[in-house]
């Protein structure tokens, strides 16, 4: 897909030719699909041909996939298994979701809500997603607000606790390796990190 990995539209298939034939014939999205637009290819070009001649944006990336990965971990959320810059935080409930969704944007940060059925029934989820040019204060705010809307709503899974929010049914057992204080660690670095009017100006 275009749309995730070079910031465009559309995408493409890989494969044998007996795949590619059996695709075009039987593949719903395939029957009335139109050419890719030129701008839209061209920009999928673009962006690979950055990706290959800049490869510290691809660094970076990871860097920040890495840092959010251990963050929402170290804070008890349920991300499952992924490894991927494109990180979804399990809520459970749909109606649970969509409440933690908007505390989120009323917060400042944009995410998507993704329930059933394009997820199993009480799995529902936030997706969020990172990029290069996403900078730390950025992804520490970010966890900062996750962190205390976690704890407002109930959604953080402190398995070495005494209480399990609803989330943590799907999150299996879990050990907490955060070297620091969970209590408002990430608030803490955000407010020295962050000037304030970008604390309530912006959206990430």
């Amino acid at each position: 897909t275009f749309s995730k990995s070079f910031a465009s539209l559309g995408g493409f298939v890989a494969g044998n030719k007996d795949v590619i034939n059996y695709i075009k014939h039987t593949a719903r999205s395939f029957i009335f699909s139109a050419s890719l637009p030129a701008p839209n290819a061209m920009a999928a070009f673009a962006a690979l041909e950055v990706m290959e001649t800049e490869p510290e944006h691809v660094q970076r990336l990871w860097e920040n996939a890495a840092f959010m990965l251990k963050g929402y971990r170290d804070l008890g959320f349920n991300i499952g298994a992924t490894q991927t810059p494109i990180i979804p935080v399990i809520i459970g409930d749909d109606e649970a979701c969509f409440r933690f969704w908007k505390e989120l944007f009323d917060a400042g940060v944009y995410c998507n809500p993704v329930v059933s059925p394009a997820v199993p029934q009480g799995m529902a989820l936030l997706r969020t997603s990172y990029m290069a040019t996403h900078r730390r204060d950025h992804l520490v705010r970010v966890l900062g607000i996750f962190e205390k809307t976690g704890k407002k709503l109930g959604n953080i899974c402190y398995t070495t606790a005494l209480w399990r929010g609803p989330a943590c049914r799907h999150a299996g057992p879990r050990r907490l390796t955060a070297s620091f204080p969970l209590e408002g660690a990430y608030e803490a670095v955000f407010h020295k990190a962050v000037v304030r009017r970008s604390a309530e100006n912006d959206m990430v």
